[in-house]
């Protein structure tokens, strides 16, 4: 449901049918230079990372909700490609990442939490900083998206819970960003 914005100086219904502009959307490829020069243990890693952090924060309170769905489902589709571009959302490893995050049980064999955000980490630290400033904003704006996505409201606070906080405050220590909570 959209709103339209009420404007007085235009009529409620124009007597011009009003034509609207369609672009067609570009991803973002300013991380593939990046990417190539990464082997294909650290590519993985990195192109999964977007959907590692985001499961970590709507799965630290146990459950996997409608709202925290939708959440991640437009950031993974609408926001991730525009904004890092499609690396990290259509490449093997985010796919992989992504169905794990699906299953109602997302407990994946392998490597920790710690460990996998440990080795994140390392990459981050070697990205230029023009990309650097992007990832670590662009992460920081959707782990917090993703944490207010779903709970309640809590006296005069806020619905994010303890589960939640703790989660975003290992991801900000480890990638050294402002606090998330």
């Amino acid at each position: 449901w959209i709103d339209k914005p009420e404007r007085p100086d235009k009529p409620e219904r124009p007597d011009k049918p009003v034509r609207i502009e369609i672009e067609a959307f570009v991803p973002n490829h300013a991380f593939d230079g990046f990417l190539a020069e990464l082997s294909d243990a650290e590519r993985a890693s990195f192109e999964a990372s977007v959907v590692l952090l985001l499961g970590a924060v709507v799965r630290a309170d146990g459950k996997f909700d409608r709202l925290e769905r939708i959440e991640v489902d437009w950031t993974m589709n609408f926001k991730v490609p525009a904004a890092l571009g499609d690396a990290f959302r259509f490449s093997a490893a985010a796919a992989r990442e992504y169905e794990a995050l699906l299953e109602p049980d997302c407990r994946a064999p392998g490597p920790s939490f710690q460990t996998r955000l440990a080795e994140l980490a390392t990459i981050v630290r070697r990205l230029p900083e023009p990309l650097h400033e992007r990832y670590t904003s662009f992460m920081l704006e959707i782990c917090r998206d993703a944490a207010e996505a779903s709970g309640e409201w809590l006296w005069f606070g806020t619905k994010v819970g303890a589960e939640e906080k703790q989660v975003l405050h290992e991801i900000a220590a480890a990638l050294e960003l402002e606090t998330l909570a």
